[in-house]
């Protein structure tokens, strides 16, 4: 879930950068693409050790949407742990999704853009807006259920009929995140399928200038480029 979110982060990002500074983010795309990757995947690894760590070991039973014991940890030490996976996990990328979402409308509104430029601004912000659509219908319900059935569990909140809200609630929230597993592929489709659209214009693009280039010019730029 964790590498999910992290991976839509990072599409709205890059799809703002390329967009705002496309000189100076074109030359290391594919590089950083990898880097970025590696880095993600290393990290989401990091962060959620210790969920196994804290696992408690396996009994005989079978059963849906139940989380797995863990050990016993302190309610203070809980909570903090707790908290900072929200803030990590949810609040940080929530937040800098919405921050690109923003610069990008604020571009939009630039009256000396060109017609051009335009278009590709709101294809940006149209991609944006689905990462920020998907990571709340996928996302938000898990991470405000989480907390509560936290504290249902911990006995902080009590009476039989919330319990049973929160519980229900809880594991819809956890069909939402599932539903993301599903999403994602179309984004990351769409994503590479525009890209591959931009590089067949711009070859296109090129070889109508070559076409018209004269003779004279073709034979200079091809004893250029076989040197």
């Amino acid at each position: 879930m964790y590498a999910s979110i992290f991976f839509l982060v990072c599409i709205s990002v890059r799809r703002y950068l390329f967009l705002m500074h496309p000189f100076r983010f074109s030359d290391c795309r594919r590089l950083c693409d990898i880097c970025v990757s590696l880095l993600g995947w290393a990290l989401v690894c990091v962060a959620c050790l210790p969920f196994p760590l804290l696992r408690l070991h396996q009994d005989d039973r079978n059963a849906c949407f139940v989380d797995l014991p863990i050990k016993k940890l302190s309610l203070p030490t809980s909570i903090a742990m707790m908290a900072l996976g929200e803030l990590v996990g949810f609040v940080t990328p929530l937040l800098i999704i919405l921050y690109c979402s923003w610069k990008t409308i604020l571009s939009l509104k630039e009256r000396n853009s060109a017609s051009r430029d335009l278009g590709e601004k709101k294809k940006a912000l149209k991609m944006i807006l689905t990462c920020a659509l998907v990571f709340l219908i996928c996302f938000a319900p898990y991470h405000i259920s989480f907390p509560l059935d936290f504290f249902v569990k911990t006995r902080q909140i009590e009476g039989g009929c919330v319990q049973r809200v929160i519980s229900v609630f809880h594991a819809v929230a956890l069909c939402l995140a599932s539903l993301n597993s599903c999403v994602d592929p179309v984004i990351y489709y769409f994503t590479t399928n525009e890209f591959r659209r931009r590089l067949s214009r711009q070859e296109l693009q090129d070889s109508i200038q070559l076409q018209h280039l004269s003779p004279a010019r073709k034979h200079s730029r091809d004893v250029l480029l076989e040197d």
